[in-house]
């Protein structure tokens, strides 16, 4: 008898009875690359397992197989063996395909900005990092791209546990003045006083303003708050910064020029 019937001729004895080989999640499609002629592997950000990658077979070439393109955020079908701690995609039902974000360049690299921050910094809050990055891929569209961006950094930065309250330093516990500068410390992947800070990384009075104000909203609200072109330009400069403080690396996305 071949080694694989073997194993699956054993398998209940060898795992436990909830180990499933076939399992459903929501998910959202962040990465997608070529394996042989016809395969693809994807990354999916998935609800219930996490950060995972799977195997789709024939994709890239049979009109039967599953198909699912980066963005998409679907109800996935997938077959697990726990030999190989491996998953293949089997089917999907598709909840939002995100075509819009393939509308333009630009609204095309700041989903993949998203999903590359999701993959960099990804800590196991499956569920609220899912959440963020579909509500997020969607107000892509909303015409505040830019907002979105900044919004989708500070609320990342909250479910990572890194979040401040821009009240006072995590640090030294001073409260801040109204007029100061923070800086950041990168032991804690915060802002804090500029007597504390390590970073070169700086959020100016009217930023922090800005900041704490839209931490307080849901994120949809805090699209509304007004702001210049300028201030807008500066706020995300600052969030993308603080993004590669996040990701304790280099970002691709942020090497390219298109954000």
């Amino acid at each position: 008898m071949p080694i694989f019937q073997l194993v699956d001729f054993f398998f209940p004895a060898l795992y436990p009875d909830d180990m499933e080989r076939n399992v459903s999640s929501r998910a959202i499609v962040v990465h997608s690359q070529k394996q042989s002629q016809m395969n693809r592997r994807l990354t999916l950000l998935s609800v219930d397992f996490g950060l995972i990658e799977a195997i789709s077979y024939g994709s890239a070439k049979s009109m039967r197989a599953p198909k699912a393109n980066v963005f998409a955020n679907a109800t996935v079908y997938l077959y697990y063996n726990p030999v190989r701690d491996h998953y293949t995609l089997k089917d999907v039902a598709i909840i939002e395909s995100n075509e819009h974000l393939r509308s333009e360049i630009t609204l095309t690299y700041r989903g993949l900005f998203m999903a590359e921050l999701i993959m960099k910094t990804h800590g196991g809050e499956s569920e609220l990092e899912y959440e963020l990055l579909s509500q997020s891929l969607r107000l892509l569209q909303s015409g505040v791209a830019d907002r979105v961006l900044i919004q989708f950094v500070l609320r990342l930065a909250r479910i990572l546990g890194v979040h401040a309250d821009y009240e006072a330093c995590p640090v030294c516990s001073r409260k801040y003045r109204d007029d100061e500068t923070l800086r950041f410390t990168t032991d804690l992947l915060s802002p804090c006083c500029s007597e504390c800070g390590s970073a070169d990384l700086s959020l100016p009075p009217g930023a922090r303003r800005y900041v704490k104000l839209t931490s307080t909203l849901e994120y949809g609200e805090s699209l509304n708050v007004p702001l210049s072109e300028t201030a807008t330009a500066r706020i995300k400069g600052y969030a993308l910064s603080y993004a590669k403080l996040l990701a304790q690396g280099p970002l691709k996305t942020l090497q390219s020029g298109l954000l």
